[in-house]
């Protein structure tokens, strides 16, 4: 393991993990993730090269964070299998895998469906699907509280995409979303040749799920083309987004987007709800202090979009533990062409760099005691000492996730929505760890009980 210098100086070899012949840091970092890129950055540096197959380096100075996503981004693309025709076969054709002036383009295009009257409508879809989901909750009963996340995240996802049609006119949809997200999964972790031919049953459900959502979205898209719906889902909304030249989406550009919208709208916003459900339960006096902030603002009414502003505490609470799990837990870039970072670094073409939120996150002295669990690292006046990109839970710059607003708001809502009537106990004898998949998700799950608030 290597400092990465200035060209110009000398390289000092240093201490370091011991890296295995031929086969580099790949074991260590296979066994331990998380922990193998935190001990990296904390030895050895800003910038740290590994030993993973392709030359990266990890990066986990704020300023070179901004230099890469934000000052320079065209001097770096995202990770390569988002940019291949296989990742977009994978992940479709729509902002997720595109790239430069595309990307911006595209960016500008869907911003009108993340508006704050747009969204003000989407909190009522959000705070009602909560209300269902946990009104089915029985008293002193045991939630896998991931799965609970995860299956009303994608129930908001399809309502908010389909409207009512998700409930009444797509058979099979949400099915077939969870066949993709495994096999999304799958992808991720067996990255060998040929695992889409393999005869698996995640492989060939997958095939089946890719047919029936891409019918079903052209089904119903042809629906809204011929009775003009000005309906307020997604779906409608794509059909009548024009492009800068005043020509509307074609029906192929819309469904890519569509398809997008369907694969990417709820895992990361159900794991970070997940890990702040299990936060909470390990820190009574900050779940005590949120509800008190909950019934002074909002007494004994229903949360709303426009209570986001009004509950100040409970974002904190969202942001602290996004701090300590982030959902995104490591995104890349390549290089692609020389460039030096602020720090000092001079960066080759054709390196594969490593961000890390979960590293980040742990310096020190952006965080001081970074393991502890503190809302109040982000009030307003803790976040404006700190720099920018010290914070990335989801990414920044020119390619942060456009949908971090909507996210933010749904996780927010969800949170209000449950703890107004339920406190949620950890269940006794479960060993909670962070398990760095395609998304930070508990090893072995969380189960809580649930209590119904008197």
């Amino acid at each position: 393991m290597t400092p990465v210098h200035d060209a110009r100086v000398p390289v000092n070899r240093v201490a370091g993990p011991r890296a295995w012949p031929w086969l580099g840091h790949v074991p260590p970092y296979l066994l331990d993730k998380l922990g193998f890129l935190q001990q990296a950055a904390r030895d050895h540096g800003d910038v740290v090269e590994l030993s993973l197959g392709p030359r990266t380096f990890l990066l986990s100075n704020p300023a070179d964070l901004q230099h890469v996503l934000q000052t320079f981004p065209d001097r770096y693309q995202k990770g390569s299998m988002r940019m291949t025709e296989a990742g977009r076969r994978l992940a479709g054709r729509g902002l997720l895998t595109s790239g430069g002036a595309e990307h911006l383009a595209r960016k500008r295009i869907l911003q009108p469906l993340f508006t704050h009257p747009t969204m003000a409508r989407f909190g009522d879809v959000i705070t009602e699907l909560a209300a269902s989901r946990v009104a089915r909750w029985t008293e002193g009963a045991e939630v896998d509280i991931e799965r609970e996340m995860l299956d009303l995240t994608q129930d908001v996802g399809g309502f908010l995409l389909l409207g009512r049609d998700y409930e009444h006119d797509a058979p099979g949809f949400p099915e077939a979303i969870r066949s993709w997200r495994r096999y999304l999964q799958y992808w991720f972790d067996y990255p060998v040749p040929f695992r889409d031919r393999l005869p698996l049953p995640v492989v060939w459900q997958h095939r089946r799920a890719r047919v029936l959502i891409r019918d079903t979205l052209t089904r119903l898209l042809r629906k809204r083309r011929a009775s003009g719906s000005s309906d307020d889902d997604m779906l409608s909304m794509l059909a009548q987004l024009s492009t800068t030249d005043g020509q509307g989406l074609t029906d192929q550009e819309v469904l890519d987007e569509a398809h997008t919208v369907a694969l990417t709208s709820y895992d990361t916003v159900a794991e970070a709800l997940t890990w702040t459900w299990y936060l909470l339960t390990q820190h009574p006096t900050v779940e005590a202090r949120v509800f008190d902030e909950m019934r002074q603002q909002l007494g004994d009414r229903r949360v709303t979009a426009a209570d986001y502003q009004n509950l100040p505490y409970l974002r904190r609470v969202l942001s602290e533990s996004m701090r300590l799990f982030p959902p995104s837990w490591l995104f890349t870039r390549v290089a692609l062409q020389d460039d030096q970072l602020p720090s000092g670094a001079t960066i080759p073409a054709g390196v594969t760099l490593f961000l890390s939120p979960w590293v980040v996150h742990r310096r020190e002295e952006l965080f001081p005691d970074p393991e502890r669990f503190d809302p109040d690292r982000f009030t307003e006046e803790a976040v404006a000492n700190r720099p920018t990109f010290a914070y990335v839970p989801l990414g920044g710059g020119r390619h942060v996730c456009i949908g971090q607003s909507l996210a933010k708001l749904e996780s927010v809502l969800v949170l209000a929505t449950i703890l107004r009537t339920h406190r949620l106990e950890l269940s006794p004898g479960q060993r909670i760890a962070p398990d760095p998949r395609m998304t930070l998700r508990p090893k072995h799950g969380v189960r809580l009980l649930v209590r119904r608030r008197q």
